[in-house]
C-alpha cells in the first residue's frame, strides 16, 4: 500500500438515538489531492455524502414499492421516512478467499 492508498483513517459510532458521527482524518498527502478535487472540501465531503445516501434512498423506497405492487399491498406504503427507517439491511457475510 502507498500513501496515497492509506489517505485517511475514518472512525464511525452510532448513536444511541440512532444518528451516527463520522470522521474522517485525512494525511497531507490526502489532503493536497483534496484541495486540488475541491475549493471546498466541506462542501465536496458533504455534497458526495447527500448524493449516495439519496440515491440509496430512493433505491431502498423503489425496491420496498416494487415488493408491494408485487404482493398487491400498495396501500401498505408508509412514509419515505418511515419506509427507509424501517428497512432491514441484508446480512453481510464475510468474503470467501
Amino acid at each position: 500500500m502507498t500513501r496515497l492508498e492509506e489517505s485517511c483513517t475514518v472512525t464511525y459510532t452510532k448513536n444511541s438515538d440512532g444518528s451516527s458521527t463520522c470522521t474522517i482524518q485525512i494525511n497531507p498527502i490526502g489532503t493536497k489531492c483534496m484541495e486540488v478535487i475541491a475549493a471546498n472540501p466541506e462542501e465536496f465531503v458533504e455534497n458526495y455524502f447527500n448524493v449516495r445516501v439519496k440515491n440509496q434512498g430512493e433505491q431502498i423506497i423503489k425496491s420496498t414499492m416494487d415488493s408491494l405492487i408485487e404482493q398487491n399491498k400498495l396501500e401498505e406504503m408508509k412514509s419515505m421516512e418511515a419506509t427507509i427507517l424501517e428497512y432491514e439491511i441484508p446480512s453481510r457475510e464475510p468474503p470467501t478467499l
